[in-house]
């Protein structure tokens, strides 16, 4: 934004805008850079009509979406993926030499320890089948080449296209590949609130992390909310729904005050 505006100054200067003309349509919108407008997590049927377009059709442009969605890494570790990476995948090895967030300051790297669940295997499988040639390479020449060759906003735009054409709608503000993380995560503790099992897949050091993560004293909250209004409040909420039969209509019109 500030690069924009930066630019937007410099090109007034030199008279490339009127003194009369309006300009101000060329700056950004303060909403779009808002953490507030910015969409983290999908609804669970929108999500899963867009995975399940990628598991209907693996390919190699969105491969890299597909490794993100069964693995939990981030865009940063997916586009380190070579081929012998994925060999060391296809042999199931328990250290995979892929290293983590945060690490480059770090004396020892940490590595990426894979949680091989059934789904995960038949994925390696299928990238296995996927990219035989290159496993071919690296078995018999020890050529070993990176399976993702693009930049982050590229990766960003193949997740937009296939989203449109999953789902008919665009990629929401904010939704990018880091988002695989936080729906699956979160679909995964609604599911079963097992926060060890979610810090697994998000292979965060601290539970903690994995804790705010899912913000799950806001669900386990929402929650014991719901269950006390549920078994505390039925008669509470049974007025709220009850169409009143005196005549004048009055509860119906608190019926539809209440429904607005």
């Amino acid at each position: 934004m500030n690069t924009v505006n930066r630019y937007l100054k410099l090109l007034t200067k030199h008279g490339l805008f009127g003194d009369g003309e309006k300009i101000t349509y060329l700056k950004p919108e303060l909403a779009v850079f808002s953490t507030q407008k910015h969409t983290r997590i999908v609804d669970k049927d929108t999500y899963i009509k867009f995975i399940n377009y990628m598991n209907g059709s693996l390919s190699k442009f969105n491969a890299p979406l597909l490794f993100s969605f069964y693995t939990g890494l981030r865009t940063t570790e997916i586009l380190q993926i070579t081929t012998y990476q994925l060999h060391q995948l296809i042999v199931r090895s328990s250290v995979v030499d892929v290293k983590r967030k945060n690490t480059s300051v770090k004396k020892t790297s940490i590595l990426w320890t894979p949680i091989y669940t059934s789904h995960l295997l038949k994925f390696i499988d299928a990238m296995a089948d996927l990219y035989k040639i290159e496993i071919s390479a690296f078995l018999s020449s020890k050529i070993d080449v990176r399976l993702f060759n693009l930049s982050p906003s590229t990766l960003v735009n193949r997740m937009s296209a296939v989203f449109v054409a999953s789902t008919g709608t665009g990629l929401p503000h904010g939704f990018g590949v880091h988002g695989n993380r936080t729906t699956v995560s979160s679909i995964m503790y609604d599911s079963a609130p097992n926060l060890v099992a979610v810090q697994k897949y998000l292979q965060h050091s601290h539970l903690s992390s994995t804790h705010r993560y899912v913000r799950a004293d806001v669900k386990t909250l929402a929650k014991q909310f719901d269950r006390i209004t549920q078994e505390h409040f039925k008669d509470v909420i049974g007025i709220l729904h009850l169409d009143s039969d005196d005549g004048g209509g009055g509860g119906n019109k608190k019926h539809d005050v209440i429904n607005k």
